[in-house]
């Protein structure tokens, strides 16, 4: 009887958890429809383009995301957070494409290149060593 009522319990928790997870999808999707229009409205503003980006990276929409991060540093290329995000992704995506590995070095370097923080420098000279030694 006590593993039925945890069975029921496990299985009512992972509707709610599938419903959760559904709900945060609508959330970000119109998140993303507000920040499209934001940056139409102020195509100047790096903060947008990042906050898109992130939404984007969130919905797994990669092409979507490194536009936005692109954009972003365009703007101001001292966006450190986006050099960041943009190798991580490029790297995600060299299984599928071996060019974004140039992209990811290209990113770490200019990651380094502007980054203040010691603890982002040194994640982007580990980065850099593993994409250079392959």
């Amino acid at each position: 009887m006590k593993k039925k009522i945890i069975a029921a319990l496990l299985f009512g928790m992972t509707w709610v958890l599938v419903a959760v997870a559904k709900e945060s999808r609508e959330e970000l999707w119109q998140q993303k429809e507000a920040l499209l229009a934001a940056v139409q409205t102020e195509p100047q503003n790096a903060e947008f383009w990042m906050r898109l980006g992130l939404i984007n990276r969130d919905l797994e929409e990669w092409d979507g995301a490194l536009t936005a991060f692109r954009k972003a540093v365009e703007i101001d290329p001292k966006v450190v957070r986006a050099y960041y995000l943009i190798a991580l992704i490029c790297e995600k995506r060299m299984k599928e494409d071996p060019s974004y590995k140039t992209q990811a070095i290209q990113a770490w370097e200019n990651c380094l290149k502007f980054a203040e923080d010691s603890k982002i420098r040194e994640v982007a000279q580990k980065h850099l060593r593993r994409l250079k030694n392959q």
